[in-house]
């Protein structure tokens, strides 16, 4: 390789270890929590403008699977030095992680319920109860989950705290090397420059969300990833089951399924159809029956955080947020609520069956399971920054393929090109979600300001525009020919 291709990968591989010391300064700023969160924003900002500049003036990185997948890790474990100010998921995950290794219920009690004092205080989780958000609403998290939990607080010989940050952190860390490896591998299945892997894995936003906050969604990505993998392979039952799993950790790998599979039902077959089904159906029990008593016993009880949370909450929604409004000034709350639901639920049905008539056959899959994920976010009520993992996973599949089709004019690139860089611009300005838990920490006011949704939105909307009316001639930096640049790179 020459030096001229070599300069491009150093100067990213300088990127990525000057970011993981700036978010190691962040760390430092521990006056108060608004204090590190603000360190800490303020590192992601600089981080991004960094990578901007960088592909600005040197392309996208060209950096082989290792050294990406170190820049990765680096990228993420330099954020364990502080604790996760941004967010308090991560209590909760370990408080349902050590009830549930310990036997007691998850799902029957909230976390500030009187029934898990015993429990609390046998388990040694005192201290972890007071850090738990909203205390008073049982866990939201499906069974997947909880597995994922409990393997995080895995104990077989009592020598262990009963909670581990670290254990937690280091699990979803593994989970993001798979994912990247994943994207990696599909893109050069499909003969695509396995490069753009590096949309996930150098994202700012990721390493900040997984790394410093340590979210679950993740770990559902991942298999989801795989699983797409899978379906590419021809490996049908491999593909449901990952498929299944990761649907049973978030719900979104479910849709993915739902897509890949039933536009191309008639293309598949029946045989191919039945083993998909099958490791679905393999998935479930898995994930399911090791709680499947407490499920039982809990009945419908054991929804109850679930429908707290799709009937109350409500953050950075877009089109949910267009439609609530009206609704909530003629009903009220929570009518209004319900049925703006209902509605973009119904459109993104609709969504998902129009997807599924004009992108058909595996060669569209990528666009269209982007797509789709970017019609969920659109219409959810609640858009947090680390849900943009879902669309970003698949990104690197969505802009590869629409720069190689772009060029024989496919009419379905256009727009797997549009909403991939539409993601990847959103993600760049989503930190500014974190500012209501700013002000939250200094002032103990959560202020939700109008000015930042609009900037958050209309960089998304701006993107999708200019990519959409350049559809015929966009291609991503450094990429004239899809072959040749894998070809170079390998």
């Amino acid at each position: 390789m020459s030096p001229a291709r070599l300069c491009p990968a150093r100067l990213w591989g300088a990127w990525a270890l000057l970011a993981g010391l700036g978010h190691l300064g962040a760390s430092l700023a521990l006056p108060s929590p608004a204090a590190h969160l603000r360190a800490c924003l303020l590192a992601v900002a600089l981080e991004s403008a960094g990578a901007l500049w960088l592909l600005a003036r040197r392309g996208s990185p060209a950096l082989p699977l290792p050294a990406l997948l170190l820049a990765a890790a680096w990228l993420r474990v330099s954020w364990w030095a502080g604790p996760p100010s941004a967010s308090e998921d991560v209590w909760r995950y370990l408080w349902d992680g050590a009830l549930g290794w310990r036997g007691a219920p998850v799902y029957a009690h909230a976390p500030a319920a009187p029934a898990l004092d015993a429990a609390a205080a046998a388990a040694g989780l005192e201290g972890l109860r007071p850090l738990i958000g909203h205390p008073a609403v049982p866990t939201v998290y499906p069974p997947g989950a909880q597995l994922s939990f409990q393997l995080a607080a895995f104990d077989a010989w009592g020598r262990w705290a009963p909670f581990s940050l670290a254990r937690w952190r280091a699990l979803t860390l593994a989970a993001e090397l798979a994912l990247v490896g994943g994207a990696w591998r599909w893109l050069r299945g499909r003969g695509l420059p396995p490069r753009y892997a590096a949309l996930y894995a150098l994202s700012p936003l990721m390493a900040f969300d997984f790394g410093h906050g340590a979210h679950l969604d993740c770990l559902g990505a991942a298999l989801g990833v795989w699983g797409l993998v899978a379906l590419d392979r021809r490996r049908d039952v491999a593909a449901g089951l990952l498929l299944g799993a990761g649907g049973w950790v978030k719900l979104v790998p479910w849709l993915w399924l739902a897509l890949a599979a039933l536009p191309d039902a008639r293309a598949l077959g029946r045989r191919r159809l039945a083993r998909l089904a099958a490791g679905a159906a393999a998935a479930t029990l898995l994930c399911v029956a090791p709680l499947g008593a407490e499920l039982w016993g809990a009945g419908a009880g054991a929804l109850g955080g679930l429908r707290s949370y799709a009937a109350t909450w409500s953050f950075n929604g877009s089109l949910f947020a267009l439609a609530h409004a009206p609704l909530e000034a003629a009903w009220g709350d929570p009518v209004a609520h319900a049925a703006a639901q209902r509605l973009l639920g119904g459109a993104l049905l609709l969504l998902c069956v129009a997807l599924g008539r004009g992108w058909r056959g595996a060669e569209a899959l990528p666009a269209r399971a982007a797509a789709g994920t970017l019609g969920l976010l659109l219409v959810s009520p609640v858009v947090y920054s680390w849900y943009l993992c879902w669309a970003l996973a698949l990104c690197p599949l969505a802009l590869a393929a629409a720069a190689r089709e772009g060029a024989a004019g496919a009419a379905w690139a256009s727009w797997g090109g549009g909403g991939g860089a539409g993601v990847a611009a959103w993600s760049l300005v989503a930190p500014l979600t974190y500012l209501p838990r700013l002000a939250a920490l200094g002032e103990g006011e959560w202020r939700v300001a109008l000015w930042w949704r609009l900037c958050e939105y209309g960089v998304l909307g701006g993107a999708l525009g200019l990519t959409l009316a350049r559809a015929r001639r966009y291609t991503p930096p450094n990429l004239s020919s899809a072959e040749s640049s894998s070809a170079r790179i390998e």
